[in-house]
């Protein structure tokens, strides 16, 4: 992600927050950008703890964990 600057206005400056593909997903000022970036890598991490399988772990054909 990463952050550029959109425009002015009555003397506070706003940002966009840009996924890699190009998509933009948030616009505030720079201490909402980066806050909003320090939350949706939480969430996306706390998400992928979650509901993904960890690379070490072994399962039998029926999902069984071995």
């Amino acid at each position: 992600m990463e952050i550029r600057y959109h425009c002015s206005m009555k003397g506070k400056k706003f940002y966009k927050v840009r996924r890699s593909a190009g998509k933009e997903i948030f616009l505030g000022t720079m201490g909402e950008c980066k806050r909003f970036i320090k939350v949706h890598k939480e969430k996306v991490s706390k998400h992928l703890s979650k509901n993904h399988l960890i690379a070490e772990d072994k399962f039998d054909i029926l999902g069984n964990k071995i």
